[in-house]
């Protein structure tokens, strides 16, 4: 009797399933040796930082006092600038602009009142926006029965997230 040799035998699985258990075995091993290197380098890395301010040459606190007492300018004009209220302001505006010009009577296009039109509206607004070399637009936009307005603006030291520089003169 003759046997068929076109199909694997049992030697050859045993054989195969060896081969891949023994990868598994060692490439576990890498894995856990990684795991373990990698907390080390972590905890070197964090008694570095805590280390840092004593490794520091005073020459070189010196020249960041001096570059932070210039980010401290700038954060103190923002902080002085109220950038809510500008935005507060800028709608007040173009509300009395929209009332004025369109008597409330808008259509469904959307209408952009730019900065010269609203500082025209409000002269402390003008003041506000000075502050911080702001410029900005406030886009009306009829939903329904109700009229939306988003203010946008650009200063120096803000501007506000979806801003067209087109609009802004």
């Amino acid at each position: 009797m003759k046997l068929n040799n076109k199909g694997w035998g049992l030697t050859d699985y045993l054989l195969i399933v060896g081969v891949i258990v023994i990868a598994l075995f060692g490439a576990s091993i890498l894995i856990i040796r990684l795991n373990t290197t990698l907390k080390e380098n972590m905890k070197k890395h964090e008694q570095i930082e805590e280390n840092i301010d004593e490794t520091i040459p005073e020459e070189s606190i010196i020249n960041d006092n001096e570059q932070n007492t210039e980010k401290d300018k700038k954060e103190e004009v923002q902080e002085n600038i109220d950038y809510k209220k500008i935005e507060d302001k800028m709608v007040s505006s173009a509300m009395k602009y929209i009332e004025g010009a369109f008597k409330n009577e808008i259509d469904n296009n959307t209408i952009t009142v730019d900065n010269t039109h609203l500082i025209e509206l409000d002269s402390t607004l003008k003041d506000e926006m000075s502050k911080d070399n702001c410029k900005g637009y406030v886009l009306v936009k009829k939903d329904g029965e109700n009229i939306n307005y988003t203010p946008y603006f650009k200063c120096d030291n803000y501007k506000t997230e979806g801003t067209n520089d087109y609009y802004i003169n």
